[in-house]
């Protein structure tokens, strides 16, 4: 079940994208969602944070260009841990901007799949991230050296 954009669509731009007509097309052929646990939808990364914590952007609503409006929410990458960027430790700071860079390297200005699981305490989902069908974002993080394997409690 997806929605079928009208044809007088290909004109109008979205707000707060500037990425160009290739995303606005894709987004606007993905499948509408509201984000709960256990979804899984089509996103467009906006913005990197830190080494787990990205921005996305997607469409939110009913298959009518009219009621759909674009969601921004901040995802945390599940299952990882990357080092923090804003810590007085000077060898944390700097593995937290290699691990940032990194991230942003492979998923900013990407569309993403997002498998979201659940809300965590600081309101962020907290998914499974897909560049297309093969890459985990959240293992090539790990297996890269750029985050460790995590699944919540004390660091």
């Amino acid at each position: 079940m997806g929605c079928v954009p009208s044809s007088n669509t290909s004109s109008r731009s979205l707000p707060g994208t500037g990425t160009g007509n290739e995303f606005q097309e894709k987004l606007r052929n993905a499948v509408p969602v509201i984000p709960h646990e256990n979804a899984a939808f089509f996103a467009y990364c906006s913005r990197v944070i830190d080494g787990d914590t990205i921005v996305i952007k997607f469409f939110e609503g009913f298959c009518n260009e009219f009621n759909r409006r674009v969601v921004e929410e901040h995802v945390r990458l599940a299952h990882i841990n990357a080092p923090e960027i804003h810590t007085r430790d000077l060898d944390e700071k700097a593995r937290g901007m290699a691990s940032k860079a990194a991230l942003e390297q492979l998923v900013l200005g990407q569309m993403l799949v997002i498998h979201s699981i659940k809300r965590e305490k600081f309101g962020r989902l907290l998914c499974d991230v897909f560049l297309g069908t093969d890459l985990s974002v959240n293992a090539y993080m790990v297996a890269n050296h750029y985050a460790v394997e995590y699944e919540g409690g004390t660091r």
